[in-house]
């Protein structure tokens, strides 16, 4: 019973960790929109 809990919140963890380049992406995402926003000004 406890190892089959285990895994499920080993799946749970891992499904809410974003990885490395998804962090990435979202961080160039906001830069980009950030100095377009502040271009407009």
């Amino acid at each position: 019973m406890n190892s089959g809990l285990d895994n499920k919140k080993e799946k749970a963890a891992s499904h809410l960790k974003p990885t490395k380049g998804q962090v990435r992406t979202e961080l160039h995402y906001y830069l980009v929109t950030f100095f377009w926003l502040v271009d407009d000004f």
